[in-house]
């Protein structure tokens, strides 16, 4: 063990949980009751290794060929070169439908809905915010819990302006009225449509 060296990523949880959970569930993130020891010099957790880095520290940047695999996905395999085609016609696309509704500098915050490793399409949504040198808001969860208005209230809360979506993504909000509790003034285009879900 002493020649092994760890890097934690882990969720954490800001409180024992309110209430604090009767059983812990080891597998389920976050886990109040899971903990580490850490060496001293040794072992690094994800969250310190990321506050160090400096902006404007200069490193030789990896080369990657376009026949490169990226990402391998359930069922797809991904080149440089795919991906690289999938953003600049996404960029295209989105340049397309925000001249169409909205100037685009008023479009600063993109969040995706969907999880990346699903396909081309849904890797492509989670990278192109900052291909298009813009902000992405990340969301790891069910739409509707602790109720259906929590998509309202990360929209709300981080000043989402778009919302992207692939073309097989459904939104599934069993009570889509709970919506109208949180006013969302910074959304500006959805690629998604949800009843009682207004924006412009």
């Amino acid at each position: 063990m002493d020649e092994t060296q760890l890097l934690v990523i882990r969720h954490v949880a800001p409180n024992p949980g309110i209430p604090p959970p009767r059983k812990d569930y080891p597998a389920r993130r976050p886990s109040y009751k899971t903990s580490l020891s850490l060496r001293n010099g040794k072992d690094l957790e994800w969250s310190t290794v990321m506050a160090a880095i400096k902006n404007d520290e200069n490193s030789k940047e990896f080369e990657w060929k376009n026949e490169d695999l990226v990402m391998v996905l359930k069922a797809q395999q991904i080149t440089k070169s795919q991906l690289i085609d999938g953003l600049e016609s996404r960029r295209l696309n989105l340049d397309a439908k925000f001249n169409e509704k909205i100037p685009e500098e008023n479009i600063e915050n993109l969040m995706g809905l969907e999880h990346p490793s699903k396909d081309l399409e849904a890797l492509v949504n989670l990278f192109v915010p900052w291909y298009i040198g813009k902000t992405l808001t990340l969301y790891e969860g069910p739409l509707d819990y602790p109720d259906s208005s929590r998509l309202s209230q990360i929209v709300a809360k981080h000043s989402v302006n778009c919302l992207l979506s692939t073309t097989t993504f459904s939104a599934r909000i069993p009570n889509p009225e709970y919506l109208k509790f949180f006013k969302t003034p910074t959304l500006k285009f959805s690629e998604i449509s949800i009843p009682n879900f207004k924006f412009l």
